[in-house]
């Protein structure tokens, strides 16, 4: 008896020609390449994974890359050459006054001229700058960009005097770094928070949003100013209630990150906090061989003129 032949429906539909089985290919292999691409810019050039770029880098990047791309590496620049001196960071972004800026990017410039004027000690501008940021700062904004204008807004309350508002700044700016993904920020905001927390008496809590603030360093460029001061910071609040020992340990990679990139006048203040801690500890011999290589040492009267009481 022969056997009932089924039919396939579906065999005439699912034939596929040469032609078009090759234009299917090229299709998939097309859109895939456009979703790499974006991804890769995306990633490349989002302002969380521009901060942990040295400046040479980011050189780079704004000599090579176009449009917005070259916007955030400039500004980026900018963030970096103002932490070795203000002029050089002013500079830069002033090279970006004639660039038809997104919101995103004025944001960003009018948070880092507020927090470069704050620094600098020129409150009329930052309190100008830090309006500017103010008014624009809004929920849908890039949350590094966000997390950025907050840490700019906390140093101008910080500076004058607002401290439980600087605090608030921060705890806003953390939330967004954290949203962000954004480590170096994170590194920033919890080293900053430390300040108002100082000045309100909160020395243990102080201490520890600085200790975890160390835990970044990792993310930092290699030519990065920040290790140095956050490692001295530390050690001066372990001196200041009576943890000599443990001030001295940080003191010790404070002096070595702040050698390594050859900071004359931090590493002057650094080590006669290194002796007023040896003296503590009853080591006053220690202490005067710390200082007494700084007598030869000869710094410049602009610098000299620009050594503060504490590490900035």
């Amino acid at each position: 008896m022969r056997r009932a032949r089924h039919k396939n429906h579906t065999s005439r539909a699912t034939k596929i020609g040469p032609r078009s089985l090759r234009l299917i290919v090229i299709t998939a292999f097309t859109l895939a390449c456009m979703h790499a691409e974006a991804v890769s810019q995306t990633d490349q050039f989002s302002f969380a994974t521009l901060h942990r770029l040295n400046a040479a880098d980011l050189q780079q990047l704004a000599d090579e890359s176009t449009g917005t791309d070259q916007i955030r590496a400039r500004l980026v620049l900018a963030r970096s050459k103002s932490r070795r001196d203000f002029a050089s960071g002013r500079a830069a972004l002033q090279l970006l006054n004639d660039y038809p800026l997104k919101l995103n990017e004025q944001v960003y410039l009018d948070a880092l001229n507020c927090g470069i004027s704050v620094r600098s000690g020129d409150m009329p501008a930052a309190e100008q700058a830090c309006a500017a940021a103010r008014q624009n700062l809004t929920p849908e904004l890039d949350s590094s960009v966000q997390a950025q204008a907050y840490d700019a807004l906390g140093s101008l309350a910080t500076r004058q005097g607002r401290v439980a508002e600087a605090l608030t700044y921060y705890e806003q700016g953390l939330s967004a770094a954290v949203a962000a993904d954004d480590q170096e920020m994170l590194y920033v905001l919890h080293h900053n928070r430390a300040t108002p927390l100082i000045n309100m008496g909160i020395t243990d809590l102080a201490i520890r949003s600085l200790e975890t603030s160390r835990r970044y360093l990792g993310v930092l460029p290699e030519d990065s100013q920040l290790p140095g001061i956050l490692l001295y910071n530390l050690g001066y609040m372990q001196a200041q209630r009576g943890a000599h020992q443990a001030a001295l340990d940080e003191y010790e990679r404070a002096i070595e990150w702040l050698d390594k990139l050859g900071h004359e006048s931090r590493m002057y203040i650094a080590k006669t906090q290194v002796a007023k801690s040896y003296t503590a500890l009853g080591q006053p011999q220690i202490a005067l061989e710390t200082l007494l290589p700084l007598s030869l040492i000869h710094i410049s009267e602009p610098t000299r003129r620009t050594i503060p009481s504490r590490m900035p």
